[in-house]
């Protein structure tokens, strides 16, 4: 299973502010120091295999961060026969002040085929 996430339509790479984390049925996405600009909006986790595929969707809602306050960083199965994947666990929105970071995290199951 093919379990990706996108933004406004576009896949999300892991890089120096985006950290994606896979663990068992739990897919987390991590926003590090989030800004109005570039990261408020609609946020989809997709999974694909063989058989289907399932999405959630959530948004992040920044608001501004108090004068002179920094940012603190936010806390953080195969089977026999395909089976389609499905959300078990949907995202939520988040709302953080800008320069945090957010966490989305959902649990999504489903076989490992392609």
């Amino acid at each position: 299973m093919e379990v990706f996430w996108l933004k406004k339509g576009v896949r999300v790479e892991e890089d120096a502010h985006h950290r994606l984390v896979a663990h068992e049925d739990q897919y987390t996405l991590v926003v590090l120091e989030v800004t109005a600009e570039g990261d408020a909006g609609p946020y989809e986790c997709v999974a694909v295999n063989a058989v289907g595929e399932a999405r959630c969707t959530a948004a992040i809602t920044v608001e501004p961060a108090p004068e002179g306050e920094p940012g603190t960083e936010a806390a953080l199965g195969a089977s026999a026969k395909p089976e389609q994947p499905k959300v078990v666990e949907k995202l939520k929105d988040v709302t953080v002040r800008e320069g945090q970071s957010a966490v989305f995290k959902c649990r999504i199951t489903g076989s490992e085929g392609k």
